[in-house]
């Protein structure tokens, strides 16, 4: 396997604060963005052939939704 990716960091939320006045904590994520190929190669039973199977993948972000966790912190 093959892989040129890179990941891309977000925060997905926010902790619920146990105290009032306390800050709720942001929460970390990745997605990783990029390509990958995946070549598996089967030697056929006459010892003369081989078989590829070739998988191939590309992943790009092409938007995102913002949110407001209690209208203050945005993610």
């Amino acid at each position: 396997m093959i892989r040129i990716q890179r990941a891309i960091g977000y925060i997905s939320g926010y902790s619920e604060s146990n105290e009032p006045l306390e800050q709720p904590q942001p929460k970390p994520d990745s997605v990783d963005i990029g390509t990958s190929l995946n070549v598996t190669p089967t030697l056929r039973s006459d010892n003369e052939n081989i078989v590829l199977h070739v998988e191939f993948e590309v992943s790009d972000i092409t938007g995102y939704e913002k949110h407001m966790y209690k209208e203050k912190y945005s993610y």
